[in-house]
């Protein structure tokens, strides 16, 4: 196998965030010797192994640089305030707002805090909880981008409370949250009216909620909230037990956005543009935008953001006149995404989805062409027995990829996942 450049950067690139705990915290002297690094790359042009040496070595200590920036919090963080006395908190919603019981919760984008003496400017993010209980007044309405005032006390998160169970502080870090408020009381919400946040996730926001108002208007509840996580991964409104009954079956990944709705979508709008007789930069470019308007839609996790990536490296690359490989667009894929957000690559749906995918590209056509070859002159009857074959095969083989994480993270092994996914991959593509 040919050296492939992106998975080079990408190795450099996940050595340097996996380095990062065990340096010291100097983002000064990490930049410095970066931009040391990258000079000297650049003047041994003439001389390839130096070269190369010299940005990868950079590229490590961007990723050094970059995660360790990620994982602490800055010294005006609102997180710095936690253990103290009730305070009021001004902020945007800066994620869509769960409902889970008698529960909202979002994250906060913090500007400032009031202690009932003054009020100061801080910076970072809040898990927030609203508790909405019984018999209370009409919770008040929120939405991304919304300006609100919040009432209560600034905590820690919990951190694992047995040996393997779920760190909700690390899962938080690893979003750039460091602290949590509970607002207790509908007095303790109180919305300014302005409605900031950037206008793409906005609109992107809006069309969630869209969504979400016509299934709840024409299906029962049980039946909108299967939807909603089938079409846009929202699984708030999913009943326990159903939820628990994917996860079993190995079916939960069809309740996330994931790279096998934006595949349908791309390959469905890529046949319509085909069947119109657009041009190919003209289709290409709807197609495009098209997946990107789902991603966006559909909150841009890392899954989603990974399928979008490469079906943009597929698309663009036959336009600028290259093979696309697919070893390269899933590096590059996995590149950017850890570039936009380092600590990424310690999260569960994030390696899930890139074990998966390499899996597949790794081992599924050897497997369908070692269990049913295709064979020139082949009958209706022996095509569906081989799709049926080849649907097993990316089923086992997507299993093999992913079962020890899923193993390490969840304590799962759906040994059904195989024979399950057979049916249930191509209705929800439907």
């Amino acid at each position: 196998m040919s050296l492939r450049p992106p998975l080079v950067a990408l190795g450099a690139l996940v050595l340097g965030i996996v380095g990062a705990p065990l340096l010291p915290l100097m983002p000064l002297a990490l930049l410095g010797a970066m931009l040391c690094l990258t000079l000297a790359g650049l003047l041994l042009t003439r001389r390839t192994r130096l070269m190369v040496a010299a940005l990868l070595g950079a590229l490590c200590l961007f990723g050094a640089w970059h995660a360790g920036l990620a994982a602490s919090p800055l010294p005006d963080d609102v997180s710095q305030l936690r253990g103290g006395p009730s305070v009021w908190v001004l902020g945007t919603v800066g994620s869509d707002v769960e409902t889970r019981r008698e529960r909202r919760t979002f994250v906060l984008s913090v500007r400032a805090v009031y202690d009932y003496q003054a009020a100061r400017a801080v910076s970072g993010r809040l898990r927030v909880t609203v508790r909405d209980g019984r018999g209370a007044s009409r919770p008040t309405r929120l939405a991304y981008g919304d300006e609100v005032w919040l009432r209560g006390r600034i905590e820690a998160p919990p951190g694992a409370t047995n040996p393997g169970g779920f760190d909700y502080a690390a899962y938080l870090a690893r979003r750039g949250v460091f602290a949590t408020l509970v607002a207790r009381r509908a007095a303790d919400v109180r919305p300014t009216g302005r409605v900031l946040g950037a206008p793409l996730s906005r609109a992107a926001s809006v069309l969630r909620r869209t969504v979400e108002r016509a299934t709840a208007r024409h299906l029962g509840r049980e039946d909108a909230a299967l939807l909603n996580g089938l079409l846009l991964g929202i699984r708030s409104g999913l009943p326990a037990d159903l939820e628990d009954a994917f996860a079993r079956t190995g079916t939960v990944h069809t309740l996330s956005t994931s790279g096998l709705h934006l595949a349908v979508l791309a390959a469905f709008l890529t046949f319509l543009a085909d069947a119109v007789g657009a041009p190919r930069r003209a289709g290409s470019l709807a197609v495009l935008t098209a997946i990107w308007v789902f991603a966006l839609a559909a909150g841009a996790g890392p899954a989603v953001t990974r399928s979008a990536l490469m079906l943009t490296v597929l698309l663009v690359a036959p336009l600028v006149r290259r093979d696309p490989d697919p070893f390269n667009t899933l590096a590059v894929a996995a590149f950017l995404l850890l570039v936009a957000s380092p600590l990424a690559l310690y999260d569960a749906g994030t390696q899930l989805s890139f074990a998966t995918v390499a899996a597949l590209i790794c081992w599924a056509p050897a497997a369908e062409r070692l269990l049913f070859p295709w064979e020139p002159g082949m009958g209706r009857a022996a095509r569906a027995r081989r799709c049926v074959v080849a649907a097993l095969a990316v089923g086992v083989v997507a299993q093999a990829g992913s079962w020890p994480l899923v193993a390490i993270h969840f304590y799962l092994f759906p040994v059904v996942a195989p024979l399950a996914n057979v049916p249930v991959v191509p209705l929800t593509g439907v």
